[in-house]
């Protein structure tokens, strides 16, 4: 690892023990960057084109969905409403008119 990363790495790991167990690398900061991106409602296009993927879908294929995504996401989903089997029992039956 270069140095200039190294120093970081160990400046991380004081701030946040957990870092300390993990194995950091370049990829690993590479990352977590887009990652944090993708949560900031960045649009993964953007993301893809910061990363210098040519396709969204390599982008795609390691952008891992954190709880506060997944959360975010049903909020935004609309919801609908559940037929209520009472109130289908209780319309009247279509008659035509012919016999």
């Amino acid at each position: 690892m270069p140095p200039i990363l190294a120093k970081y790495c160990d400046r991380a790991k004081t701030h946040t023990p957990s870092l300390a167990a993990k194995r950091l690398h370049p990829h690993s900061m590479r990352h977590s960057t887009a990652a944090s991106l993708l949560q900031a409602d960045v649009d993964p296009i953007t993301v893809a084109h910061w990363l210098g993927h040519a396709s969204v879908n390599t982008t795609n294929r390691y952008a891992t969905v954190d709880l506060e995504m997944k959360r975010k996401a049903i909020n935004k989903a609309k919801v609908v409403p559940k037929k209520n089997q009472h109130s289908l029992m209780a319309q009247k039956p279509f008659h035509s008119g012919m016999a």
